[in-house]
């Protein structure tokens, strides 16, 4: 799975918010950083009506590349299609396709990468007004240090700041139910990484951290996560003052959320687009 294809994924289950007995417009701005990459910059936003969804994404920076794209989700036919504007092209990926991804993204076993792992989450006494709602915040954090090498240390932190109600929160539920039943993804993030070879070490406490934050009741409105280590997989002096290196970090924040009347052909496949393969046009 190319990671353009895991950053349109990803982002879709950041934002995906409800089976909407109103039209729900949900607007949102990710960056995201990994190590010997750059980073990455995506303006998003998301369109429902019932069954569907329509995502349409500017991606900016990473590695000197921008591309506008547009994906839609059509639970009533099991199907999502990633569109691709400045080309008119478009490629279909089944939903029995990403399931077969995601069993063998978890496959893989959670390792603690010979770290001990020393794990804490706790609801904070802050709050912060997001998109017109009230979120109370909640943080997680793992230290792990080296068991054979105590200079060797890792940090990861969850931080999310979760809306208990506002408007369309009624609606949020069964759309990203029914998306994650009918696609296997039930923790895409973590079972992304946990598949990637510089950072299925941390595997451990991020599922540890995962689960504890999934038990939260209401919506996040701002997810920010990163893995930090003092040594630097890549060899390179991309650390900071203090010879820490950002291996990775995420930062997604919904911008604007509104009910309003969405247009049901925005869930159309565009008339003259032609069908491609989803690997020629996502690149590696």
């Amino acid at each position: 799975m190319t990671f353009r294809f895991f950053a349109a994924t990803l982002l879709i289950l950041l934002l995906i918010s409800g089976n909407a007995l109103a039209d729900l417009v949900i607007d949102s701005k990710t960056e995201i950083e990994v190590i010997g990459m750059g980073k990455m910059t995506i303006e998003g936003s998301q369109s429902f009506r019932g069954d569907k969804s329509y995502t349409k994404m500017l991606n900016s920076g990473m590695m000197g590349m921008s591309q506008e794209s547009v994906e839609i989700v059509r639970l009533d036919k099991g199907v999502q299609w990633v569109l691709f504007p400045d080309q008119e092209k478009y490629a279909e990926i089944s939903f029995a396709t990403v399931k077969e991804m995601s069993a063998a993204m978890d496959t893989a076993e959670a390792q603690s990468g010979g770290y001990t792992w020393t794990t804490t989450f706790e609801e904070l006494d802050e709050t912060e007004m997001i998109a017109g709602a009230k979120c109370r915040a909640v943080h997680g954090r793992a230290l792990g240090i080296k068991t054979d090498d105590p200079s060797d240390t890792a940090i990861i932190e969850f931080k999310q700041y979760i809306a208990d109600d506002f408007k369309g929160a009624g609606e949020l539920e069964a759309f990203r139910e029914s998306y994650m039943e009918s696609t296997g993804l039930n923790d895409q993030l973590f079972s992304q990484l946990k598949g990637n070879p510089m950072m299925a070490q941390y595997g451990q406490p991020m599922q540890e951290l995962s689960e504890k934050m999934k038990a939260q009741k209401g919506t996040p409105l701002k997810t920010r996560f990163s893995i930090e280590t003092s040594k630097n997989p890549m060899g390179t002096s991309m650390g900071n003052t203090q010879g820490i290196s950002v291996l990775m970090s995420i930062e997604n924040t919904i911008t604007a959320i509104e009910q309003k009347a969405v247009a049901d052909t925005l869930f159309q496949i565009p008339e003259g687009y032609e069908k491609t393969d989803i690997s020629q046009m996502m690149g590696p």
